[in-house]
């Protein structure tokens, strides 16, 4: 435990004090090394990233999770109009299934309370660029899996807006999406994605996500990883 603090400490410097960091390279500080090995051996890799992902053109990025309310409105119609007009469809699901020309009623429609009809009840939130105020992302958390959901599709769909991804975005959006899973008393959550979305392979493993297996789904090879949540 203390080696793994020490290691934390070093990293921590290292990124903050220098804004820099890879965690594809060795990191050295106040003579310390530390290889790739060790930040695998000692699951240091979600916490690099987290702090990297902090660290954007030379300035401090404050995240958080926000619900949709006429607070954000602006900043959510922003993202949503960027995304249509780039041709890409709008992920996760649960943001683009209504229209959200009608703002009340996409507020107040966003979230599944009626399972009546064999729907999981969800939550959904948007990630707030505090220091630019702007809309980079969004997440949607289903409470517990069904049938469907447990062989394709998992507990936590996301996506970054075309113009902000590439940034370490993804990563850190996890990690809050996941806070609010644990809120939710869920242990165990599982997460789905193209095989060919390297992108988004690489910043749920960066969570601590392990591969289970690989799906096909129509046609397309889906991967499935599960994160253990402690604390």
């Amino acid at each position: 435990i203390l080696q793994r603090f020490v290691i934390c400490i070093i990293i921590f410097f290292r990124i903050f004090m220098n804004g820099q960091g890879d965690s594809t390279c060795c990191f050295r500080f106040l003579g310390c090394h530390i290889d790739e090995e060790m930040i695998e051996k000692f699951n240091m890799r979600v916490i690099i990233q987290t702090y990297k992902s902090k660290v954007c053109g030379g300035n401090v990025i404050k995240l958080k999770l926000v619900k949709a309310s006429n607070e954000y409105c602006n900043q959510i119609r922003d993202m949503l109009d960027e995304w249509n007009a780039s041709g890409e469809k709008i992920i996760p699901y649960a943001i683009r299934r209504l229209d959200y020309n009608d703002f009340e009623y996409y507020c107040d429609n966003l979230e599944v309370k009626d399972t009546s009809k064999g729907l999981v009840p969800d939550s959904t939130f948007f990630c707030l660029d505090e220091e630019r105020n702007i809309v980079v992302g969004a997440v949607n958390i289903r409470h517990y899996l069904n049938d469907a959901l447990l062989l394709n599709g998992g507990h936590i769909g996301d996506g970054v807006r075309p113009s902000e991804r590439r940034k370490g975005i993804a990563t850190k959006m996890i990690s809050l999406a996941l806070d609010e899973c644990r809120k939710l008393g869920i242990q165990k959550v599982l997460m789905v994605c193209d095989k060919e979305n390297i992108g988004s392979a690489k910043s749920i493993k960066n969570n601590g996500g392990v591969l289970e297996n690989e799906i096909v789904v129509d046609g397309v090879v889906e991967q499935r990883y599960w994160i253990e949540l402690v604390g």
